[in-house]
């Protein structure tokens, strides 16, 4: 309860200037790193493509008799090399680029929890289900009254985990 009403103050005093940064984020496309990520994505899905239009005509030149059989064996493994290690760089920036546009869903997700719900003053399973991903309960350390037991509380849409306790 605690955690939760404290994120909600946190949103309702910061709501402004969360809400511009979250504007400039959507606006800008999130941030240079983020533009850097979409244009090597956009550079490197175009060598793809041309390595395919260039193994394809490799092909046609050796069914062709244009090229020979050995020319033909000392070419292709460097382009589908060279294509194998484009893939697998597209795909981690694809990876890169959807967790950020993800992020960005997720915070505003979560100013609308938070709009929604506006006082929480009790604790009960819907709010449990609607804030909370998941609690993470650690092993008790110590005896007595110098007993401490770690948990933390990961709040859904929502990466970083504001409260241990």
């Amino acid at each position: 309860m605690k955690a939760i009403q404290a994120k909600q103050k946190f949103v309702k005093e910061h709501e402004n200037e969360l809400a511009v940064y979250a504007q400039e984020l959507a606006d800008r496309g999130a941030d240079i790193k983020l533009k850097q990520c979409r244009a090597d994505l956009q550079r490197l899905q175009k060598r793809s493509d041309e390595l395919d239009i260039l193994i394809k005509k490799l092909f046609e030149q050796l069914a062709l008799g244009s090229i020979t059989q050995e020319r033909f064996d000392s070419l292709i493994p460097t382009y589908e090399s060279e294509q194998k290690t484009l893939k697998e760089k597209i795909g981690d920036l694809q990876k890169a680029v959807t967790e950020s546009d993800n992020n960005l869903q997720d915070i505003m997700r979560f100013f609308d929890l938070i709009r929604k719900h506006d006082d929480v003053t009790e604790l009960n399973t819907e709010i449990l289900h609607k804030f909370i991903d998941t609690i993470d309960v650690y092993q008790a350390e110590g005896v007595g009254k110098s007993k401490t037991q770690k948990i933390v509380i990961n709040f859904r849409f929502i990466k970083d985990n504001w409260f241990i306790f």
